[in-house]
């Protein structure tokens, strides 16, 4: 199942985690999806629910206290990882 810091959280909050660890990560949003070498397929203006963290916490899962530590450390294991994104 899908697993989540259980609050909303717009894209470019985790580009800026990874660019913290990683200052060859570069990015930025654009309007045309024509130049985007991300494809979002998604309206990030819509209002979003977060996922429910009911079944992760029932089999020990916590989060970090924060969505900023929660982003932090999911960029951490991204950066580590990388050959998983290429």
């Amino acid at each position: 199942y899908n697993l989540s810091a259980g609050q909303v959280w717009h894209p470019s909050v985790f580009c800026l985690a990874l660019q913290a660890l990683d200052p060859d990560f570069t990015w930025s949003m654009v309007e045309s999806q024509a130049r985007a070498n991300i494809q979002l397929y998604d309206n990030l203006s819509r209002e979003r629910s977060a996922l429910a963290t009911t079944r992760a916490r029932q089999e020990g899962w916590c989060d970090n206290g924060t969505l900023d530590a929660d982003i932090a450390q999911y960029a951490a294991w991204v950066v580590g990882h990388k050959d998983w994104f290429v």
